[in-house]
Order: structure tokens, then sequence, then C-alpha cells
């Protein structure tokens, strides 16, 4: 029998490494990371963020594990958002999914061979732009409108 994977890539993981092995129906066999399309980043959202950010707004990425001061940002678009929370399994925190996809092309300082799975990034998602006076009194006015409130 042959396994075939839907597209080209690197296996990253095998599972099942001898012949003969039984594997049951569903059950994940190998991790492939795919060569042929734009890599994908995840990025986790905390609950109160969630309303500013959907599909089709700009990010910047900043790959953390590559030389900073030589490394420029990368330009990415969100591609998905979960519908629903998330609980990590090790912090017991909520989270929002977020899928990040990097931009054609990218920049010559950056190789598609520079690019690892699992490599921390920091995503920087466009939510609106502000003036520096909106940035100081937002939490100002936010406060003034919860505390003049009628019971």
């Amino acid at each position: 029998m042959h396994i075939r994977a839907p597209a080209d890539g690197i296996v990253v993981s095998s599972i099942y490494n001898f012949v003969g092995n039984v594997i049951s129906p569903g059950e994940k066999v190998m991790e492939i990371l795919p060569t042929t399309s734009r890599p994908l980043v995840e990025a986790r959202l905390q609950p109160n963020d969630i309303d500013a950010v959907h599909k089709g707004q700009e990010a910047r990425l900043r790959l953390t594990a590559l030389n900073a001061r030589l490394t420029p940002e990368v330009d990415a678009v969100v591609e998905q958002v979960s519908a629903d929370r998330l609980i990590d399994e090790t912090t017991h925190q909520p989270y929002y999914r977020a899928l990040l996809r990097i931009a054609d092309p990218l920049s010559a300082a950056i190789t598609a061979n520079d690019l690892h799975p699992g490599m921390p990034v920091e995503a920087f998602i466009t939510t609106g732009d502000r003036t520096f006076f909106e940035y100081l009194s937002k939490p100002v006015l936010d406060s003034m409108q919860r505390a003049f409130v009628e019971e």
C-alpha cells in the first residue's frame, strides 16, 4: 500500500517508522510541511482583542529567531480567525487562533529556507489608526463613561 500526501512537502515528523504497523482509520501518520504554498503563521489573540481582528487585515511579522538587526519585518494578511475561543492545555488561558499568510514576495534578506515550523514570531496586526492624543485620552474617557452611570 502507498500513502500519498495531497501536496509536495518535507516530512517534519513520522509516527510510524516500521514496516507492518497497523494504522487506525483517521489516525495521524506523519506531519508534512508544504513547500509549494506560502507559509502560515499561527497567532494567539487575547479574548479582549477579538473584536478588532478579522479576515483580510494587514499584519507585520517579526521573525524573532533570526538576527533582528539584519532581518526586516515581513508583511502578512489575516487569513482566518477561530470562530470560538480555545483553551491552552498547559496554562488553561483562553485565546483565539488567527492564521496569518505571509505575503509574496519575501524580502531579499529572508529566504524560504530561513523559515522553519515552530519558530517564534511576533505578530503586529493593524487594527486602525489613531493620534497620540487619542491614545492618551481613551482610557480616561472610558473610565469617565463608567463612572457617571446612574444606579
